[in-house]
């Protein structure tokens, strides 16, 4: 890449810019213009409900453990929701019932993902995949379920 080349990428709806030449490569990310439209209905419930509640953006933000440039993020639909612990605890603030919260943000609650992958419909749908069989469907369940289980003594 020549010095006054910059290549541009779209990662998770950021853009990415890397300027670079022989000796040096500089990365700076820049929010990229467009909302990602599917997160369009999660922000205007939280931006509403925030307000409801007539929480400024920066109690808020404290509130949920999320700095303010991030809740600017999530409530003009830049960013994708949080992690797991801060959609819980912004369900709670907002009084949003958690699985509604977590469908909105496209996941489910960790209690409810691991109830999905244990139940035995699971792996049978899976089964029909082309190539798939369903011991290998259920090993894959089971790899999934250990995944998401917490580690009781990580090394």
């Amino acid at each position: 890449m020549s010095q006054n080349e910059v290549q541009n990428q779209v990662q998770n709806g950021y853009r990415i810019s890397i300027a670079g030449s022989a000796q040096q490569t500089k990365r700076s990310i820049l929010m990229s213009a467009t909302t990602l439209e599917q997160w369009q209905p999660f922000a205007q419930v939280i931006k509403a409900r925030r307000i409801a509640h007539r929480w400024p953006m920066r109690t808020f933000a404290r509130m949920s453990g999320i700095s303010l440039g991030y809740l600017g993020f999530l409530e003009t639909a830049k960013a994708p929701p949080p992690s797991d612990a801060v959609l819980m605890r912004i369900a709670e603030l907002l009084e949003i019932p958690t699985p509604t919260l977590f469908a909105m943000a496209g996941r489910l609650p960790p209690n409810i993902l691991s109830e999905f992958w244990k139940h035995p419909a699971v792996s049978l749908v899976l089964s029909t995949i082309p190539g798939m069989t369903l011991d290998d469907a259920q090993t894959f369940c089971r790899q999934v379920l250990a995944s998401h289980q917490p580690m009781d003594n990580p090394a």
